[in-house]
């Protein structure tokens, strides 16, 4: 029984892990496009000492970009810390042979608080994952028919591989944006049910509390 409960709970942990990580990816490539529109354009205004309206543009957008990125890269990166942290204590639960129903009741119980807190980020974390998704798709189509085009134009072997690649990657990754966050919309659902109790049991206490 112990061990079916932990291996739930550290499937679950295994999918929050994976939404973070998605998101970190993200959130890199959003930065990278900040920082694609900020600095050549700054650089520019710096160097000719004149100013075009669509440089302002954007210089505007590659800095909300960056600012959003880092931003986000740093919420995803504290729900990569809290998951970190409970799966060391399984493990080290594991190692020292403590891992019983009670210290498993007590790692369900952080769980779940870590997800209370975090439930507000976590949803849009998910919402961000498959707009990532819908966004690597369409780069792995465009990669394929770059692709096709090359090798109807007798574009060089070497060129069309890299075509292939690309668009291998990109498949990959946009999968990976639509399982990992379809996965947690599922552990989601235990931890909202999680929540629900707790709610009824703090009710249920106020009011013997209050009785007393």
């Amino acid at each position: 029984m112990t061990t079916n409960t932990t291996q739930k709970l550290q499937n679950e942990l295994n999918s929050l892990q994976g939404l973070s990580i998605i998101n970190i990816v993200c959130n890199s490539l959003a930065l990278a496009l900040g920082i694609y529109f900020l600095m050549p354009n700054l650089i520019s205004m710096a160097t000719t000492q004149s100013i075009q309206l669509n440089q302002i543009g954007l210089v505007i957008l590659g800095l909300v970009a960056f600012m959003v990125a880092i931003r986000w890269l740093v919420s995803s990166a504290k729900i990569i810390d809290v998951t970190s942290k409970l799966t060391t204590s399984i493990s080290r639960h594991k190692k020292s042979k403590t891992l019983d129903d009670e210290a498993l009741t007590g790692l369900i119980v952080k769980m779940t608080a870590a997800y209370r807190e975090n439930k507000p980020t976590l949803k849009l974390m998910m919402t961000i994952s498959k707009i990532a998704g819908v966004c690597f798709a369409i780069a792995a189509f465009l990669a394929l028919a770059t692709a096709l085009t090359g090798i109807a134009s007798n574009m060089p072997v070497w060129s069309t591989l890299i075509q292939f690649s690309n668009m291998a990657i990109s498949f990959a990754t946009a999968a990976a944006c639509f399982i990992i966050p379809h996965f947690f919309g599922k552990y989601s659902l235990i931890w909202d049910e999680r929540l629900k109790e707790t709610a009824k049991a703090e009710i249920e206490l106020e009011k013997h509390l209050g009785v007393d």
